[in-house]
């Protein structure tokens, strides 16, 4: 391949590059930074907003632009100034596509340690120009895959190679270089310029954080699809997970232990997550609110999966009714009727309450069904309502209410009996601040991860 001579603003020498940016910083309405972006490689595939941030680089910072391929296309048609990659690295896209930016003129461009005076001699020798920003983004691999018609061969070809090595070489130099691996770490990165003119240290660390578990995460999806295609031949098989927190709680366990929730990053399902509760204004579940919730959760996925063979072996497919009361990861009380209509959602319920109605007080109660105002009623009137029933018991129950309630579904109906808007009888106080979940679909469960310290003393 004939490699064509480098031309253009990228190949000014290093001292004169420095310079002319210094200058052009001075200039009346620019913004000043103490360690000032100059050059911005941008090479996206999801492109949502890229236009807009690219051109507020360019026209308020004075960043030079540097673009690949469909990017280059659409901020050139934007009217913005672009700089392709093949004219700095003296080569066009080869292989259709699978090298563009693998070059020394690139990465070289990104890793040079600007603290480094050897690094520097090094980049002028070779008539390389720093690169100060990487804006990269990843081919959606996982939205490939997830087509039905998508071959080995076609997901092969969405597996990305330059984009992960970008990202990976600015977050290591990320002391000189800020690496934007997301459309959420253009806006940050924005935020800090309007305000600073600069992207501070500690946002260019957590940025290159970002991009290190985003890269992290995609080759551990890459390596799951390629061995669960390599499993038809009896290849073993493994599983990497990544847990994102979702969001801090006031402690764990105990009150002298630090706790959050974590959640798995791209999982679908079922799950019992900060982000599942359906009432803001209830009392925020705790530490161990989470536990028995997952615990109670469990617990009814698998008597949903189990269905009516757990009822009635003569009509294993038939639906099923299931309601579980849990304390303290214990279950102590369950229930389960075949159908799936307020009949036999109540006799679930009564079989799972009279299985210990005391401990049944306090506890953590969830369904497989969605809960409806009629269910909401049996629910809030369950002292009254089951009273006779639980006459039997060798310590009558005196009182009810639920810390919790897990559902598939809690429609607004009822959220306004068991909220005390409903007819007088249902109307309690624990309803008022009684933590309602809605987890999904029950097709595809998951739940959450808690993590919290052993000892925070200080």
């Amino acid at each position: 391949m004939t490699q064509r001579r480098r031309t253009g603003p990228l190949c000014r020498p290093l001292a004169e590059s420095r310079r002319s940016a210094s200058h052009s910083r001075t200039s009346p309405n620019r913004a000043i930074l103490s360690m000032p972006i100059r050059r911005a490689l941008i090479s996206v595939f999801d492109k949502t907003g890229v236009v807009d941030f690219a051109r507020e680089l360019r026209e308020r910072f004075d960043v030079e632009l540097l673009s690949t391929g469909g990017t280059a296309k659409l901020l050139t048609e934007a009217g913005l100034t672009v700089t392709l990659v093949e004219t700095v690295t003296g080569f066009a896209e080869m292989l259709d596509g699978r090298v563009k930016t693998l070059s020394p003129f690139v990465h070289g461009a990104i890793l040079a340690d600007r603290d480094n005076p050897d690094h520097l001699r090094q980049l002028q020798a070779a008539n390389i120009t720093p690169i100060d920003m990487v804006v990269v983004n990843l081919y959606d691999f996982d939205a490939a895959i997830a087509q039905p018609a998508c071959t080995l061969a076609d997901a092969i070809e969405m597996i990305d190679i330059g984009g992960p090595c970008m990202l990976r070489a600015a977050a290591k130099n990320h002391k000189h270089v800020v690496v934007v691996p997301s459309a959420a770490a253009t806006r940050d990165v924005l935020v800090s310029m309007r305000e600073t003119g600069d992207v501070p240290e500690d946002l260019r660390r957590r940025l290159a954080a970002d991009a290190y578990f985003l890269t992290a995460g995609y080759d551990g999806r890459v390596s799951a699809y390629l061995d669960r295609a390599a499993g038809e031949t009896g290849a073993a098989m493994r599983a990497t997970t990544q847990m994102a927190r979702r969001g801090g709680l006031r402690y764990g366990e105990n009150p002298h232990q630090a706790a959050a929730i974590f959640e798995s990053v791209g999982a679908k399902g079922a799950k019992a997550t900060p982000a599942a509760r359906v009432d803001a204004d209830e009392v925020e579940c705790s530490y161990n609110n989470y536990v028995d919730c997952d615990a109670a959760l469990r617990l009814c996925v698998d008597l949903d999966e189990g269905g009516a063979r757990l009822v009635d072996g003569s009509a294993p497919d038939a639906p099923i009714a299931a309601c579980v009361f849990i304390k303290h990861t214990n279950a102590c009380g369950v229930g389960v009727a075949t159908g799936d209509n307020a009949d036999s959602r109540e006799a679930a319920y009564r079989r799972a309450y009279l299985g210990d109605p005391n401990a049944a007080m306090g506890g953590i109660l969830a369904v497989n069904f969605e809960v409806g105002a009629a269910f909401a009623e049996t629910m809030m009137t369950t002292l009254s309502r089951f009273q006779g029933d639980a006459a039997a018991c060798e310590a009558p129950p005196q009182a009810f209410f639920v810390e919790a309630l897990v559902a598939p579904r809690i429609t607004p109906e009822a959220m306004d009996v068991i909220r005390g808007r409903g007819p007088e009888e249902t109307r309690k106080a624990w309803g008022r601040r009684v933590r309602l979940i809605e987890v999904g679909p029950f097709a595809r469960w998951r739940s959450g991860d808690l993590l919290e310290t052993r000892r925070a003393l200080d």
